[in-house]
């Protein structure tokens, strides 16, 4: 019961995590089209090309439209932040996914271990059998008819001179 707490606690922690990193994406993109929005406004253009523009109104309207694609980059910004914040709540709290993964890793080495296993008892049974063979077939021979000279006297009961 201690560790359905505990994982509880934990699954409680990153839902909690997830809806606020949800709640900062909803107030960045909001952010980000309201300057967008506003900067679009600053653009209009005057229906009357005759009449002069008075340059106060331009130069405040380009320092507002300035000030507002900063805010534009910043909540652009926030964002990629609360990707990188979103990827590593992610990957490190992805348990399910690391323990299976460690235990498909496991499997497939226990059944590359077991499949090697079988082969080396498989070349183990293939060499005894031949060695076994050829221990008929040429270690009589060899005792029967050997090469050395010394050995020859002995099996023939001759003693060494």
């Amino acid at each position: 019961m201690a560790q359905r707490t505990a994982g509880g606690t934990v699954m409680n922690r990153s839902e909690n995590t997830l809806k606020d990193l949800s709640k900062k994406q909803k107030e960045y993109v909001g952010k980000m089209l309201e300057n967008f929005l506003e900067i679009l406004k600053l653009m209009k253009l005057e229906e009357d090309r005759g009449t002069p523009i008075r340059v106060q109104t331009a130069e405040q309207e380009q320092l507002e439209m300035a000030v507002r694609a900063a805010n534009v980059v910043r909540s652009a910004e926030n964002l990629l932040a609360l990707s990188e914040d979103l990827k590593k709540l992610f990957f490190l709290n992805d348990f399910p996914y690391i323990t299976q993964t460690v235990q498909k890793a496991r499997d497939t080495a226990k059944a590359e271990s077991i499949e090697t296993q079988a082969r080396m008892i498989y070349i183990y049974r293939e060499m005894e059998n031949e060695l076994l063979d050829l221990e008929e077939e040429y270690g009589s021979v060899w005792y029967l008819k050997p090469q050395d000279p010394i050995l020859s006297d002995l099996t023939n009961g001759d003693a060494p001179h």
